[in-house]
């Protein structure tokens, strides 16, 4: 075996939204800290994706210095990966442009993601969220990754990055690499703590979802106020007990256990003594990262250092393939 061979390369990215809770944490942050070790990665925060929504520009840059700042005390290293700002990399918006040139129409309209949001903004939605996807396969192609690991709702854009890759590279000749999808394994999704139907979601309000860093006291208030189902004694069954099956699986992740193992430790207890138990194993779970997290805050440059180490490995990736791009379709060098 070639311990020496060139590691795969990958990207994925989060939006830039400051704050992460429990499900960012179990079903991206988890896959990244495996990723940085088996793949050359690249992760960004995607603060022009996050353009598509009225954004407060104060707000916005204070955001996305939190979501590095919790990456980087969730564990990310930037000596193993590099974190970068989307908006750090002016090659991302450069070749969103020169691949929307060969994007058809037709299937930006038929985007799952478009089309549930445009109907919720009606009038008022705006051609970013349109040109969306294409941004998103910009993304992915600037750097070459043969596979990109994802979660099911992320394949249609997977897959419309490698119809971009196609068709380009059937117009100018061989360019970009179509990265494959590879589906990852997570917990099972987290829901809402007021919904069980509904996955939990940084733009409901604060009391459907639980923060990474969010004082002990609200954590147990959230969990103290999370609904349960019919019935007094804690059992994992997600079809009968769906929204005690959320609280469950939170645990049993947190923990590294099966659900079923975890819940046999409340067999015998009701819900407020699980809830408590489940509130204790939280904070203690997240509490070295929680105090990793107020360093950052308090001392930035840190976080800014590694920002620009991350911009500075990305853009010279990038601009090796915007090279062959410009040159392939005829811009003038």
């Amino acid at each position: 075996m070639n311990t020496n061979a060139p590691k795969v390369r990958t990207f994925s990215g989060i939006q830039a939204t400051g704050l992460m809770h429990v499900g960012n944490y179990l079903g991206a942050v988890t896959q990244w800290l495996k990723w940085q070790n088996d793949y050359e990665a690249i992760f960004g925060i995607m603060d022009l994706h996050a353009l598509t929504v009225p954004r407060d520009p104060a707000v916005l840059k204070n955001d996305t210095f939190k979501t590095a700042a919790a990456l980087l005390a969730l564990g990310l290293n930037p000596n193993e990966c590099s974190i970068i700002v989307q908006s750090h990399v002016p090659q991302h918006s450069e070749l969103m442009w020169l691949l929307s040139t060969v994007t058809p129409f037709s299937r930006l309209k038929e985007m799952t993601q478009f089309k549930e949001k445009s109907k919720k903004q009606g009038q008022d939605v705006n051609t970013g969220l349109f040109m969306y996807p294409v941004l998103m396969a910009a993304d992915i192609l600037l750097y070459d990754p043969q596979e990109i690991p994802v979660g099911q709702d992320q394949v249609q854009h997977v897959e419309l990055a490698r119809l971009i890759a196609r068709k380009f590279n059937n117009r100018f000749g061989k360019v970009f690499t179509e990265p494959q999808p590879r589906l990852v394994k997570t917990t099972a999704r987290v829901m809402s703590l007021t919904d069980p139907s509904k996955k939990m979601s940084k733009s409901d309000l604060p009391k459907t979802y639980l923060g990474i860093f969010e004082s002990p006291e609200v954590i147990v208030k959230k969990l103290k106020g999370a609904v349960t189902d019919s019935g007094a004694k804690v059992a994992y069954d997600p079809k009968k007990k769906p929204a005690l099956a959320n609280l469950i699986n939170i645990g049993a992740a947190l923990k590294g256990l099966a659900p079923l193992k975890y819940a046999v430790k409340f067999k015998n207890a009701r819900y407020a003594t699980f809830k408590e138990a489940l509130a204790q194993d939280y904070i203690e779970f997240f509490a070295p990262a929680r105090e990793r997290y107020e360093l950052f805050l308090e001392n930035p440059d840190s976080v800014l250092l590694a920002l620009e180490q991350g911009a500075d490995r990305a853009k010279e990736m990038a601009e090796i393939k915007m090279a062959q791009v410009r040159k392939a379709i005829g811009l003038l060098g």
